[in-house]
């Protein structure tokens, strides 16, 4: 039998672009460059196609590869020309193939060394050829060092207003993102005013947001964010700042009809704000609600007494919530409220605040809560911080140990600490015993040793949910 011929291993084509040659055809007529072109390169092809409209859908179906190719490689621009992104020059090439190219559904664009309009100047020639309708999706990324860029306020403000004014005209910006260490930078400049006595910063608003985090920047940038989100439909709403002090944002003029997740990061907002918040007819589409793990409401919270209790809409007020996530001592402010208002919810997380005294009392009050709600099939437990005493409290023999039979899902969401699965599994399978997966952030030590463990005390466990696997037990 003849030897069968090995095949020879695919190269993959690594995705790249590089700067397109400059044309030597240029005073030549179409009729000769037709009879030339197959002597030509690739690059001098392209280079033909930005003075020849005849070649252009050949030349550039060649550059620019296909059309997954195309989309995945023009999605995303930074102004250092970092590896994984492309310099903004390449919209120049981009308004070559607006015609014959499918459209490119998402981009990001990051600006990280200013925000002069010399660097938005390439998107805005390109995204004006596009018909508004056939847009993509562009989400916005400031990576400064810092904000301001010159030493006067005034010309940073009235520069910083016109970027923003020209993001808004562009009308396809579905996110505006600001990182966090800008928060004490904004408010020193930001609202710097001009001779009418009113703020130089003073954009249009954008009416194309699906998303927008408000966080605590200067007086003149929450009102954009403010106006921009009543404006636009947002679906997904941030709040805060993961610093502990006041937030001058004035939540209660929010009024977002298609909200879907609200997230509250931090900062100190009194329970009639989110209360308020909440029980405003138009925000009865929510999903999901989550605090960040070390976001607090005011002192008043710890007092239990009744006007430290959230109060949310009577009578099945947010009908499509399904998830909640706070850390145990703002639970049990929800929970009265939950009862009435939230008949659907799906999933408790009880997140991280670090290990409390009176961590173990919290869960055990939230849990026994949760086994009352036979809807709730999914738990989230800070369970890397437990110690013994938290156990104990969880498996006490005066009251009896929290069982959960409904719970089918089991989250651990910390990251940032090793569980100690092993040492543990015995405690978590009496609490959850019908639990069908189990997610952890991480493998943990002597897997092999722990899977057969769990084959034993934990019957109903079919799947064990990594960051990146599944790992079935069946």
């Amino acid at each position: 039998m003849a030897a069968q011929k090995k095949k020879r291993p695919t190269r993959r084509v690594r995705l790249e672009w590089t700067k397109p040659a400059s044309s030597p055809f240029v005073d030549l007529p179409n009729e000769i460059l037709t009879m030339i072109t197959q002597t030509l390169s690739k690059k001098d092809l392209f280079a033909i196609a930005r003075t020849c409209r005849r070649l252009n859908s050949f030349a550039t179906s060649l550059w620019f590869g296909s059309p997954r190719q195309y989309q995945k490689l023009y999605s995303k621009f930074d102004e250092r020309d970092a590896g994984t992104s492309l310099p903004f020059a390449c919209f120049q090439d981009l308004r070559l193939c607006v015609v014959n190219k499918p459209s490119i559904p998402s981009m990001t664009l990051v600006f990280s060394t200013k925000y002069h309009y010399v660097s938005l100047g390439e998107f805005i020639c390109y995204i004006t050829t596009i018909p508004i309708p056939q847009r993509p999706v562009v989400h916005i990324k400031l990576r400064f060092f810092q904000m301001w860029q010159s030493l006067l306020r005034s010309a940073d403000a009235n520069a910083f207003n016109i970027f923003c004014t020209q993001l808004v005209k562009s009308e396809c910006v579905a996110s505006f993102e600001i990182p966090y260490h800008h928060l004490s930078e904004m408010q020193q400049w930001l609202d710097t005013k001009g001779p009418n006595s009113k703020p130089l910063f003073q954009p249009p608003a954008f009416t194309t947001l699906t998303e927008v985090h408000i966080a605590p920047f200067s007086n003149a940038l929450i009102d954009w964010f403010v106006r921009s989100a009543n404006a636009s439909p947002i679906k997904k709403l941030s709040v805060g700042a993961p610093c502990q002090r006041r937030c001058a944002i004035p939540i209660r003029r929010l009024h977002l009809s298609q909200l879907r997740h609200l997230t509250i990061l931090g900062g100190l907002f009194t329970v009639s704000e989110i209360s308020s918040f909440l029980s405003n007819a138009a925000h009865s589409s929510l999903e999901s609600i989550s605090f960040g793990s070390v976001s607090q409401l005011l002192s008043e919270m710890d007092t239990r007494s009744e006007e430290a209790f959230l109060r949310l809409p009577p009578n099945k007020g947010l009908p499509n919530l399904t998830t909640v996530a706070a850390n145990s001592g703002l639970l049990l402010s929800f929970l009265p409220a939950l009862e009435e208002a939230c008949p659907n919810l799906e999933r408790v997380d009880v997140l991280s605040a670090g290990w409390r005294e009176e961590l173990g009392e919290e869960c055990r009050e939230v849990l026994s809560w949760i086994s009352r709600r036979p809807a709730v099939r999914c738990v989230g437990l800070p369970m890397q911080d437990f110690r013994n005493k938290d156990w104990e409290c969880l498996m006490a023999d005066m009251d009896g140990t929290v069982v959960l039979p409904q719970v089918v899902r089991l989250a651990c969401p910390c990251v940032l600490y090793a569980l100690p699965f092993q040492s543990d599994l015995a405690n978590v399978s009496a609490v959850f015993p019908g639990v069908v997966e189990y997610e952890l952030p991480r493998k943990p030590a002597l897997f092999q040793d722990v899977v057969e463990e769990a084959k034993i005390v934990w019957p109903a466990l079919k799947r064990l949910v990594f960051y990146d696997e599944i790992h079935s037990l069946e």
